[in-house]
């Protein structure tokens, strides 16, 4: 799609219109004062001062399908035909009509876009204009940006339009631009020879070289609608230069740059005014972002320091597990030992467990209010920085209760319900399920060795007896057997020392099995305790991490009502704030744009010559 001409310059002071409408507004809703409000709106009006391109040729010469070609006029109803014999201005209107400006120009009003911005005069045949030169000279020559004058290339040398060119040049001095229209329907050699003479005549009656152009509108209008390559087509009308001519005057317009530029000056106070307004509000809404916003990530560096403080803690509460295992130890040994009764005693064993369970939870109760302290401590200490921060910065005093501290009863309470949940797990411990597998194995082994030893003592005895005789009394008894062993022992009686000796053999393996049980069950008892140690010390571990998170989630979630209102007055005040940042954004890039009028003159042609470039005519 091809651009219409001007559309940088007309889209950047469409683009400052806004941002000039945007400043007034932002300035009457923020107490600007009246008068400064009104001069801001009245800028865009300074703005609105339409490109006025007179159009000058004989009837038939092509002027309406040149202006159709360049604006985009597309039908007889909407497009720049003539409606009358008379001079033609044609503006820009929501519907098609007609109104007299004057006796010999009438008001053509069209919807088409361009006209936004281009006013243009359609000046008849050269007779026509004679009568109305007057009328002509006075509203419109002074403020003419350009005139086309249009020669159609079948009689383009005895065009009475030379004439009207010759009295426009000598007493306006305005910039003139020639176009042959309708080169279609001339040769290319005759066409060259045709501009060659146009040429050498302007430059023989005015001394000059006037920018010339050869087109043909008819074959521009034909390739917007072509099957195929419209590119090419549009190349081949020859209209692209002379749009870019018309543009590269349009955009270098030394007035309406100024005015420009001057508007954007006169927005930049005005913004600037409203920003130092603004200046407070931004400057709380950013300490609201630097305090609030890092609340949390405080919060995480403190909970983390807290924890380290816990470690010490910990190693407690496993000294006091250890020091329950070694007394554990002790009653085992009492309940494996040689003398021990048959069966196992059970309430030894539950005492165990009552003691590993009841003395670990004493002990981790005395650490957890030791943590408690700690973390309140803390946490305390994180309350009173954030409060000292927001007293020195706002002015406001942080109280959640009668004593202007937080109140941390209920993360205590959770902290301890917590850590002695994770430690009750030894309540479960199970060493009298896990024994009585030993004590049923030593059962049979070390009574198998005592019966037997108690057998073969009988027999030895008996044994004694037959060999030495039977005395008449008890003492006596007693003294023979005593004597008829070792007696029997050191005649060296196999038959009697043989059960004597087994007996005691007896009696030693039975003293081992049961030093033997007393280990298996210590390493049982330990390996169990080892196991539950572990556990239990992840388990508090973990308990003292969450509910010291939830402490600090506790800390943070005391600002909540502080934190919405400090969003409800960011909302109030970021929509502006954020209008401030788009309108400055626009004023800085209508500002890039108008740069070569904001330099010394020394270099402003320099600049405005990189500015727009205009394209070589012929």
């Amino acid at each position: 799609m091809i651009d219409p001409p001007g559309k940088r310059y007309f889209q950047t002071r469409e683009r400052l219109k806004n941002a000039i409408e945007t400043v007034g507004r932002l300035g009457a809703e923020n107490g600007m004062a009246t008068d400064r409000v009104a001069e801001t709106m009245n800028l865009p009006a300074s703005l609105d001062d339409p490109f006025l391109l007179l159009v000058v040729g004989e009837t038939g010469a092509g002027k309406s399908t040149l202006l159709n070609a360049l604006f985009g006029g597309e039908s007889d109803e909407v497009g720049f035909e003539p409606v009358s014999e008379r001079i033609e201005l044609f503006q820009h209107g929501s519907e098609a009509r007609e109104t007299d400006l004057s006796e010999d120009i009438v008001n053509v009003f069209r919807p088409i876009s361009a006209l936004k911005d281009f006013h243009l005069l359609n000046l008849p045949g050269t007779k026509a204009i004679g009568s109305a030169y007057h009328d002509v000279a006075e509203r419109f020559l002074p403020r003419a940006d350009l005139i086309f004058f249009v020669f159609s290339v079948k009689k383009p040398w005895g065009d009475p339009t030379w004439e009207f060119l010759d009295r426009i040049h000598r007493q306006w001095n305005r910039k003139i631009v020639l176009v042959l229209q309708q080169c279609d329907l001339r040769t290319e050699e005759e066409l060259a020879a045709i501009l060659e003479h146009v040429q050498k005549t302007a430059r023989h009656r005015f001394g000059q070289h006037f920018p010339t152009f050869a087109v043909s509108a008819k074959a521009a209008i034909l390739a917007k609608t072509a099957d195929h390559d419209q590119a090419e087509a549009h190349r081949q009308s020859g209209i692209e230069p002379l749009r870019l001519y018309l543009s590269g005057i349009v955009e270098s317009s030394t007035s309406r740059l100024v005015k420009l530029t001057h508007a954007c000056g006169k927005a930049r106070d005005a913004l600037e005014e409203i920003k130092v307004r603004h200046d407070v509000v931004s400057e709380i809404i950013r300490a609201d972002d630097e305090i609030l916003g890092k609340l949390e990530s405080i919060a995480r560096i403190q909970a983390k320091r807290t924890l380290k403080k816990h470690e010490a803690l910990f190693a407690d509460f496993d000294r006091s597990f250890v020091s329950v295992r070694r007394r554990a130890e002790k009653i085992l040994e009492a309940e494996f030992q040689f003398a021990s009764i048959l069966l196992p005693r059970r309430h030894g064993i539950t005492r165990i467990e009552d003691w590993i369970s009841g003395i670990t939870m004493k002990a981790v109760r005395r650490g957890i209010e030791s943590g408690a302290r700690i973390v309140t401590e803390d946490v305390d200490n994180l309350w009173e920085r954030v409060s000292d921060e927001l007293q020195d910065r706002f002015h406001l005093k942080l109280s959640s209760s009668g004593s202007g501290r937080a109140n941390w009863d209920a993360a205590r309470r959770r902290l301890s319900e917590s850590v002695e949940d994770a430690t009750a797990a030894l309540r479960g411990i199970s060493l009298l399920e896990e024994l009585e597998g030993l004590f049923r194995r030593r059962i049979p082994r070390f009574w198998g060795c005592i019966i037997t030893a108690i057998v073969s003592g009988l027999a030895g005895v008996t044994l004694t007896i037959l060999h030495r005789g039977l005395p008449d009394d008890a003492m006596d008894l007693l003294v023979e057997l005593v004597v008829g062993v070792i007696f029997t022992m050191l005649e060296w009686s196999p038959w009697i020392v043989l059960p004597l000796v087994l007996a005691v053999v007896c009696l030693i393996v039975a003293k081992r099995v049961a030093s033997r049980s007393v280990k298996q069950a210590r390493a049982a008892c330990n390996s169990i305790l080892d196991l539950y140690r572990e556990r239990i010390a992840k388990a508090q571990r973990d308990a003292f991490h969450e509910q010291t998170a939830a402490f600090y989630r506790d800390f943070v979630a005391l600002f909540e009502p502080l934190r919405k209102v400090c969003q409800k007055h960011r909302m109030s005040y970021e929509p502006t704030l954020r209008k401030i940042e788009k309108v400055e954004s626009s004023l800085t890039e209508v500002e890039r744009v108008l740069h070569p009028l904001l330099v010394p003159p020394n270099l402003q042609n320099e600049l405005k010559s990189t500015l727009v470039e205009l394209p070589r005519t012929n």
